[in-house]
């Protein structure tokens, strides 16, 4: 159980990431 709620973290922690970073980019241009 535990080994699940960790993978389910780190796909939202990456997604997290992933829509920070694209956000970040469309704001500097």
């Amino acid at each position: 159980m535990k080994q699940n709620i960790k993978q389910y973290e780190n796909r939202y922690r990456d997604a997290a990431v992933f829509i920070f970073r694209k956000w970040e980019k469309g704001t500097k241009l």
